[in-house]
C-alpha cells in the first residue's frame, strides 16, 4: 500500500489547499436532489472546519483494495479491479477500506453502520498521528459517501442510494457531535 501511495511521489499539504478537498467540495453541487445536496454540503463544511488546517500526506490509492481484489502469486502481490484508482488522496485510504471491507464478511451489523473507533490503531503502521488518523477516517468515509451519492443520482442510481444515504446519515450524526464527543 505504501508503494502504491508513492507511485507519483507523496505530497504533504494542508487538507484545505488540496485538489482532493476541492473535488469533495464540488460534489454537493453535482447532486440532483437538493435535500441530499444540502445535507452533504453541511457535512463537507463541518469536516473542513475540523480538519482543513491539518497537514496530511497525500498519495495514490487503489480505491477498492479488498481481500477479494488481490492474491499472492509466486511471491508477488497481484491486484485487480483498478477502476477506482485515484491520485492525491489522504494516505491511508486503502488500509482503512481494506480493514472495513474485511469486517463486512463477519456476522453482525455493517462496519459502515457506525463510525469505527480504531482509526489510530488501524493506521499506525503508516505512521499517522492520532489526529491525522481520525481525519483520514472522516475523509475516507466522506469520499466514499461522495462516490455513492454521485452514483446514486438519476433513475439508475437506486441500487446504491441506500448505501449513500446510510453513509450520509453516519457522517451527519458524527459531525453534529462536538469534536471528541463520540459516545
Amino acid at each position: 500500500m505504501r508503494a502504491l501511495a508513492a507511485v507519483d511521489g507523496p505530497a504533504r499539504e494542508p487538507l484545505a489547499g488540496s485538489g482532493f478537498w476541492e473535488a469533495i467540495r464540488a460534489t454537493p453541487a453535482a447532486l440532483d436532489d437538493p435535500g441530499r445536496a444540502g445535507r452533504l454540503a453541511a457535512v463537507v463544511e463541518e469536516i473542513g472546519a475540523r480538519h482543513g488546517a491539518l497537514d496530511l500526506d497525500f498519495g495514490a490509492w487503489h480505491g477498492d483494495w479488498t481481500p477479494w481484489n488481490m492474491a499472492w502469486h509466486r511471491g508477488v502481490l497481484r491486484l485487480w479491479d483498478w477502476e477506482r484508482f485515484e491520485r492525491r488522496v489522504p494516505l491511508g485510504f486503502d488500509l482503512v477500506h481494506y480493514r472495513l471491507q474485511e469486517r463486512t464478511r463477519r456476522p453482525g451489523p455493517s462496519p459502515y453502520a457506525r463510525r469505527p473507533g480504531d482509526a489510530p490503531d488501524v493506521l499506525a503502521p503508516l505512521g499517522l498521528s492520532a489526529a491525522a488518523a481520525e481525519a483520514t477516517l472522516d475523509l475516507y468515509l466522506l469520499a466514499l459517501c461522495c462516490r455513492y451519492q454521485r452514483a446514486g443520482t438519476g433513475p439508475r442510481g437506486e441500487a446504491v442510494r441506500a448505501q449513500a444515504d446510510g453513509l450520509l446519515d453516519l457522517l451527519a450524526e458524527h459531525t453534529a457531535q462536538p469534536i471528541g464527543g463520540r459516545p
